[in-house]
């Protein structure tokens, strides 16, 4: 297979290489900075050819079988290192069926493995949980390594949100409204909504920030205020979005990953 670089057209006419011309160089630029210009004639760096230097030879391909190609099951990115024997990948995952519009939410890194480059990749080990996202791993000597990445990482290896419950909103995934109806033990079936609520999506309340607002969409700040005409309550919830990035290392590729203190790498 042969590819023209992209300035083909400044040494083509009518599709002809200049070849058909009898072109003679007078300098590297003629050579499409691919080769040296020796006596008229381009001598081309490997793996560029032509009169020009202006035609790359490639090996014959065939189509790729990376990691995570199954259905209801989306990755992203990713980057690779060969341990003399093997090549590991280390890509984003989107858990629990959801697409990737839930990357602040559902994104970890897996830990996926091949015997070529090409793949195909097989899961290992879930390498950072959610939340983390773009993975650059690198090797900083010997037998240590890093994982640079989006987000920290201290979720659930599952966690984010349920993208198998049909009923939840797509477009409110980072927002969740729980109206809560009167009754004597309104505080403890509040409670216990949310419970199932967190149980229901993988999620932790310290990942939540929640405000409750009464009929009329008033701020009700002492429950001990609350009166029966102020149902039904509606609880809102809004996600924190933890932004930045963090850096991983470990000893071995197959972890475990530790968070790096702050300042301790170099």
């Amino acid at each position: 297979m042969a590819l023209h670089a992209s300035c083909v057209h400044l040494w083509t006419i009518m599709g002809l290489p200049w070849a058909a011309f009898g072109f003679t160089c007078k300098g590297s630029l003629d050579c499409s900075l691919n080769g040296d210009c020796v006596d008229g004639s381009c001598r081309c760096l490997p793996p560029w050819s032509g009169a020009a230097c202006d035609v790359m030879q490639l090996r014959p391909a065939k189509p790729l079988q990376g990691y995570g190609m199954q259905p209801n099951f989306t990755t992203w990115g990713g980057g690779i290192i060969f341990d003399g024997r093997r090549y590991h990948l280390f890509a984003n995952a989107m858990t629990n069926d959801c697409p990737l519009t839930y990357w602040i939410q559902n994104s970890r890194i897996d830990h996926a493995i091949s015997e070529t480059p090409e793949g195909p990749y097989i899961f290992h080990d879930v390498a950072i949980n959610t939340w983390s996202h773009n993975p650059a791993p690198v090797r900083l000597g010997g037998s240590s390594f890093a994982i640079f990445h989006s987000g920290e990482g201290s979720g659930l290896p599952s966690g984010g949100e349920n993208c198998l419950q049909s009923s939840f909103d797509d477009n409110q995934h980072s927002r969740k409204i729980l109206d809560i109806e009167y009754s004597e033990n309104w505080r403890s079936l509040a409670a216990l909504r949310f419970n199932e609520f967190a149980a229901g999506h993988g999620i932790m309340a310290a990942d939540w920030d929640m405000k409750t607002l009464d009929n009329s969409n008033r701020a009700v700040s002492n429950p001990d205020e609350v009166s029966e005409a102020m149902f039904p309550l509606r609880i809102v919830l809004a996600r924190k979005v933890r932004t930045g990035s963090s850096i991983h290392v470990a000893s071995s590729l197959d972890g475990p990953w530790m968070p790096l203190a702050a300042n301790t790498l170099g």
